[in-house]
């Protein structure tokens, strides 16, 4: 059994029934974010879809292209863990020691070696440098004024300027980074690396600190703390991005944290500072001692910093950047355990650099921040937390008390995964509030008297207490997340050039506004609660698609939700009335998505279906929750199965991740690779097999003949007349009862019995032998038929009962590749295939087939000469897969071999589509419509996506693409004009492309309780390279 992974793909249990859905949520979402999200799809995983040879190859080109030739086998294997590095256990060219290496970086995720914690402590150092550059002007400010002529309390009437300059002192550092500073991050770090940008910024920090401490005028102390800001930006914005890149993705986030936490120790040691030179006196020849050391301590550290940064390895991804294979190796295999992990983490980087360089072109990033609606949310939000970090009057309770910034900064590690960004910031805005309340209003407390100091000090005391888990920490972590992908470094920069800016406005008028308007005024936290209530979106625990989806949603649609939100809060959880939850904003809240298997075999899963009757005695809902699997494999080692969940609770609860994954039941050999696999339709517990089998229940396989299987669920006796068994501990057994093939039908493993029907001659072909059977359809109405594909062109119709072929018709020109039933009928069936048509056939008239749909012929080639000739018939596209609408079968679905648009058609106008439905960015693999009361198109491919189509929502000229059912094939309907549609109403991201879908069905009968009929009617399984997934929609 696999280990578990969720994923978020569903609405809310309690919204509206999905044929019913509000259009509301449907155009929730606006129309960059399919654009976005493809964006972000490439950037998230460019191995996704590809093949274990395909990687193999590119690990060995990428190996001997670089100069790396003597680590080619490590980069084979590096590739493969990198398409999906929890699935390396079924890798077979990993060794022992490779796996227990992948192992151990799970399950013990601190061990690391010792050259990482070496740079976390210079990045933590960086960190702390930044925090006293930012806090030792606090103790200087009592003394330098006076001294420097910018006296804010003096009585001469130059109060007003002064306290402007003393503004525009203290703010200089954070308006060149605003203005200059940060804009030089990119650069530098392309010029020098992450070190060389470390080093240069902290040499600007040393020297700048000691320059100011040698001023003697406003004007030379202003220039000098200006020029301070070329080393506090870059450095802010390079060293969290060189841990993250240094980082192995298990400890990355809590490194990138340490950024803020540090910074609070070294605002600490700032104060620190301040405290122990406080009362120093001057000495002859030098006024100000005291402020000029408390300024100039801050460059003390900075030494540190440069004295050690270059015994650190440099970031492998700028290694990459300048081709520098061998060094991004030496450097990564130095911050890793193992070289397998080395070669896995510099192959990923190597593609997600290629795919970054294939999106770039041709775009402005920096505009895209404000001219595609999801980024311009995101870079909203992101403006929100990082302004009110400043504006909350966090500069008041920097006066003296860093220790407790530092301290409760540590526990936000945990409390921000754990309760949210924006649970923290909201929590913490009112509390900040009524602290700088006290603070503030203490003032109006006779200033002789002791009781005031008291008051104060308790007020800021609680107020950093609040903001150090809050505000403190959540604008980077949220402003480094919210950002897609391919605009993360320029939106990145872009905000801490706001927090800058902000932090300048903050300083240079903080002064003015304190002499205006008195302690009272300072602060603006309660404006911090609505703005991150209306403009700051929760990004805790969601991918990047989640993410796509919560800031494609309209600010004013965010912002309206919000409104109804808090009143519903205040009823339900402060008046505790009895009230319903709202109906969720974002498409993913709700159940967790996905039940994930992964079979023991090495080959990829491609047929599956679910499990649609139940056999007296059996508990229906572990009968509702059983797959049946087969593998594909090019050679003779395939393999089908029966997996199954053992706790019903997971059809109606929304919340089961406590409960087991799937376990396999049973399992048997097959000798071909499995072309598709059905169980017995429901209704099959009144024929004849599924009566002689008493309690057992029927599974059909193709490949190079129609195979029938027994299955005997736990508890039930097994057929004595049955051989070949396969039985597990568990109680659950198959066995195959009799296989069909074009040229004879034989029970199989003992049981001797052929029967011979006529059969079309392919060319080439073993006379002995059958056709392979590329698919099938097992009549609902009567179970006893059923029909197949095969590449010798014909359609053959089956009578399981009798082990017969009924009748058998040259289909198509060319191979069949998928044929099934209309709905409700035992005469009518349709077809496509490689010849690029769909097809009709009547049982009851077998001359002809009538042709649905042709595909149409290719641009510029010329229309057939009317004279004979022995140019070859212009090429067609094949179509691959059809499927009728359960609720309305006039309807069908297609798609053509290599094709990523699917085509709806309609029997009763033949020619044209009536719609088509465009959303796919590489060939569409398999499509399916859900349950004929949810009657939901989901279609898969190799672009890993899994797209759910509402067409109840769209229209044709006024008409349903619904009507009601019964119309059949002699109805004819007036020519309608084709419909595009470009936006499904769900999007699922699998790890890797998915091969095939299937739906589960509603089994009648079933109930868990009165309120959950259609439980079993919820759920999708998808194959995914090795993997199979049950997706809970």
């Amino acid at each position: 059994m696999s280990g578990r992974e969720y994923f978020i793909m569903s609405t809310h249990k309690e919204t509206a029934s999905i044929e019913k859905k509000d259009n509301a949520t449907v155009s929730l979402h606006d129309n960059h974010t399919p654009e976005v999200t493809d964006l972000n799809i490439k950037l998230a995983n460019p191995l996704a879809g590809l093949s274990h040879e395909q990687l193999m190859d590119d690990g060995k080109q990428f190996a001997e292209s670089h100069g790396l030739s003597d680590l080619t086998l490590e980069f084979q294997k590096g590739a493969l863990v990198a398409q999906d590095p929890l699935a390396f256990e079924s890798l077979p060219l990993l060794d022992e020691d490779d796996k227990n290496a992948l192992r151990r970086e799970i399950t013990h995720k601190w061990d690391q070696p010792k050259v990482l914690y070496y740079l976390v402590a210079l990045c933590s150092m960086a960190a702390a440098v930044q925090g006293m550059d930012e806090s030792v002007i606090n103790g200087a400010n009592i003394f330098f004024p006076t001294q420097l002529g910018i006296d804010p309390n003096t009585e001469d009437g130059n109060a007003s300027r002064n306290q402007w300059l003393l503004g525009l002192v203290n703010s200089a550092p954070y308006l060149c980074c605003a203005v200059l500073g940060c804009w030089l991050t990119d650069p530098l770090n392309k010029l020098f690396g992450r070190r060389g940008t470390i080093f240069i910024t902290g040499l600007f920090s040393f020297l700048t600190c000691i320059w100011q401490g040698v001023t003697n005028s406003w004007q030379h102390l202003f220039v000098a703390r200006f020029v301070l800001g070329l080393g506090i930006g870059p450095k802010s914005s390079t060293v969290p991005v060189y841990a993250a890149e240094c980082a192995p993705p298990a400890i990355r986030g809590a490194l990138v944290m340490m950024w803020q936490t540090w910074t609070a120790f070294g605002i600490m040691i700032g104060t620190v500072m301040d405290l122990a030179f406080y009362r120093v006196s001057d000495v002859p020849g030098i006024t100000g001692l005291n402020w000029r050391l408390m300024l100039g301590s801050a460059g003390v550290p900075a030494l540190f910093i440069i004295a050690q940064v270059f015994f650190c390895p440099e970031s492998p991804r700028w290694y990459l950047t300048k081709g520098r294979y061998r060094d991004a190796y030496n450097s990564l295999a130095r911050l890793r355990h193992k070289p397998i992990q080395a070669a896995r983490d510099l192959y990923y980087i190597h593609v997600l650099l290629e795919a970054e360089k294939d999106i770039s072109v041709g775009r402005n990033r920096f505009l895209d921040l404000f001219t595609v609606p999801r980024n311009r949310r995101a870079t909203l939000a992101s403006s929100v937390v990082m302004f009110m970090q400043q504006f909350c009057g966090a500069l008041i309770a920097s006066w003296g008390f860093g220790m407790l910034n530092w301290l409760f900064a540590l526990p936000a590690i945990w409390t921000i995964d754990t309760f949210g960004r924006r649970f923290l910031l909201l929590t913490t805005f009112p509390l900040m509030a009524i602290f700088l309340l006290m603070t503030g209003f203490a003032f109006y407390i006779p200033a002789e008297s002791d009781g005031q100091i008291a008051v104060v000090a308790l007020g800021i005391y609680l107020f950093v207490i609040a903001y150090s888990p809050g505000e403190g920490p959540v604008p980077f972590t949220y402003s480094a997340e919210a950002f897609p992908l391919y605009v993360r470094d320029i939106g990145m920069s872009y905000a801490t050039a706001m927090l800058w800016f902000f932090n300048f406005v903050i300083a240079i008028t903080f002064p003015r506004l304190l002499g205006a308007f008195k302690p009272q005024g300072a602060f603006g936290c309660v404006f911090g609660f609505f703005a991150a209530l209306f403009f700051v979106p929760e990004t805790k625990a969601l991918s990047l698609e989640e993410l796509d989806q919560v800031f494609s949603v309209p600010t004013h649609t965010h912002a309206s939700y919000q409104l109804k939100a808090v009143p519903h809060f205040i009823k339900r959880y402060i008046f505790r009335m009895e009230i319903p939850d709202l109906p969720p904003l974002y498409k993913h809240e709700g159940s967790i998505g996905a039940k994930t298997y992964l079979p023991s075999g090495a080959g990829p899963v491609y047929a599956l279906d679910w499990c649609k009757t139940t056999p007296p005695g059996q508990q229906r809902t572990r009968s509702a929750f059983r797959l049946g699997i087969g593998s594909f494999c090019e050679n003779y080692q395939n393999r089908i199965a029966i997996i199954g969940l053992q706790d019903e609770r997971v059809l109606v609860e929304d919340d089961y991740t406590d409960y087991p994954d799937f376990v396999t039941l049973c399992e048997a050999p097959h000798n071909y690779p499995v072309t598709s696999l059905q169980w017995q339709p429901a209704s099959a517990a009144s024929f004849a097999w599924t009566q002689r089998a008493g309690t057992s229940e029927l599974l059909a396989t193709t490949g190079d003949a129609l195979r029938i299987w027994d299955y005997v669920g736990d508890g039930q006796a097994a057929m004595s007349n049955y051989v070949g068994r396969q039985a597990t501990s568990t109680g659950h057994s198959l066995s195959m009862k009799t296989a069909l093939s074009g040229v004879r039908s034989a029970f199989f493993l003992g049981v001797q019995a052929i029967l011979s029907v006529p059969q079309q001659q392919s060319k080439g072909q073993n006379q002995s032998n059958g056709a392979p059977i590329t698919n099938f359809s097992w009549n609902e109405k009567m179970p006893s038929l059923i029909v197949t594909a095969s590449i010798d062109t014909t359609c053959t119709v089956w009578n399981i009962d009798t082990s017969t072929a009924v009748t058998q018709l040259i289909a198509h020109d060319r191979e069949v590749y998928d044929v099934a039933w209309l709905p409700g009928s035992t005469d009518i069936f349709v077809s496509v295939g490689a010849d690029g048509s769909l097809r009709a056939f009547d049982l009851r008239s077998l001359e002809h087939s009538t042709i649905l749909y042709e595909t149409p012929a290719p641009k510029n080639v010329p229309p057939p000469s009317s004279t004979p000739s022995t140019t070859a018939r212009p090429p067609t596209s094949p179509l691959l897969r059809i499927a009728f609408n359960p609720s309305d079968s006039n309807y069908m679905s297609t798609f053509h071999m290599d094709g990523n648009d699917i085509q709806i058609l309609d029997m009763r106008s033949p020619g044209q589509p009536v719609m088509e439905l465009k959303a796919h960015h590489a060939q569409i693999n398999g499509l399916g419509w859900g349950t004929a009361d949810h009657p939901l198109l989901a279609s898969a491919g190799d672009d890993c996506q899994v797209l759910l189509w509402d067409l109840a929502n769209y229209t044709t000229n006024g008409t349903s693409p619904h009507p009601s059912a019964g119309s059949r094939l002699n109805s004819p309907r007036p020519d309608i004009k084709k419909k595009v549609i470009t936006e499904p109403v769900m999007a699922y991201t699998a790890p890797s492309q998915v091969t095939n879908l299937a739906w589960s069905p509603l089994i009648p009968g079933f109930a868990m309780n009165a309120a959950q009929t259609t439980a079993t009617g919820e759920w999708l399984a998808i194959a995914s390279g090795k993997s199979i997934k049950a997706l809970k929609v």
